[in-house]
């Protein structure tokens, strides 16, 4: 009895010792391997792979998505590329939007990554979009002179469409008439999107022309006080509409009601209208200390 338990302490020390004895070495050996470390830019993010690596050793490539509101420091993407040799490394973008972002090689010391990703410049706002309505009663209208580097969407809503136009000529996008649509510049690989410009698409007969704004644009002077009226189709808000003396005058004029102007807006237009001078017959003669002096164009 005392000879198996004995047998089994001897048996339970020679394993723990063959533990220690065979994990040691391999314990060491992952102390000392150096490894070194990829540093990138906090608006970058790991899809794939490890930052801390073996030295020299062939990394497992790295895949980074970059925050939208960032694009890539091509002077830091030229300074690793052309010293390879320095670094081990090479830095690759997708060319698909939106971009990916691609670490290879064999690393030979840690890198500082963290200046790769540069803020987006912001682009101006769009002023060329306007509205039109549609072309027969109930059909749809349009986003005129929309381009396909811009998007747009109902107001209200979240989600962006982009145009269908092309660079080079601009496009008109078919949308419900009678609302307001925002539309602005998308982002792209180095632009943060534009401001929102807002578009309103009248409906059908909700336009008017601009032009004609007023029943009568001239009078003749005849000393009493004229005053200027604006055609059904607009309201006047502002300027001059009576006057006695001859001369040009301005007012500001706004489509009636809920109308708008041919392109979707309301803002003031400002024509004018007049008090021409009298006409004055000329003399025929006159006198002057009994002398008669008959007039002459010649004069």
């Amino acid at each position: 009895m005392k000879t198996k338990i004995l047998r089994k302490k001897l048996i339970v020390f020679l394993l723990s010792c063959m533990m220690v004895v065979g994990f040691i070495p391999v314990t060491s050996l992952a102390a000392d391997q150096e490894t070194v470390t990829i540093t990138i830019p906090s608006t970058m993010h790991v899809q794939s792979g490890k930052l801390t690596v073996a030295k020299g050793e062939k990394m497992e490539d790295v895949i980074l998505t970059i925050d939208e509101d960032y694009h890539e420091n091509r002077e830091i993407t030229a300074k690793i590329n052309q010293n390879w040799g320095t670094y081990g490394i090479s830095l690759n973008m997708d060319p698909h939007y939106p971009p990916k972002f691609k670490i290879s090689g064999w690393p030979k010391c840690d890198i500082d990554l963290s200046e790769w990703a540069i803020k987006k410049k912001p682009q101006p706002i769009i002023h060329t979009v306007s509205g039109n309505e549609p072309r027969s009663e109930g059909g749809k209208g349009y986003i005129v002179a929309i381009e396909n580097n811009m998007e747009y969407r109902l107001k209200g809503t979240e989600t962006w469409t982009t145009s269908k136009g092309d660079d080079t000529n601009h496009y008109s996008e078919e949308v419900e008439a009678g609302q307001t649509y925002e539309v602005r510049y998308k982002t792209n690989w180095t632009q943060l999107p534009s401001e929102i410009m807002e578009v309103y698409v009248p409906r059908y007969g909700q336009t008017v022309r601009a032009y004609g704004f007023l029943k009568t644009e001239s009078y003749l002077y005849d000393g009493t006080a004229h005053t200027c009226e604006a055609n059904e189709d607009y309201t006047i808000v502002g300027g001059i509409t009576t006057a006695i003396d001859a001369g040009t005058y301005e007012i500001s004029v706004i489509p009636a009601g809920d109308k708008t102007w041919r392109d979707g807006t309301r803002g003031a237009k400002t024509p004018t209208w007049e008090i021409k001078k009298a006409n004055q017959d000329k003399p025929s003669a006159f006198i002057c200390d009994k002398t008669v002096f008959t007039w002459s164009s010649r004069w």
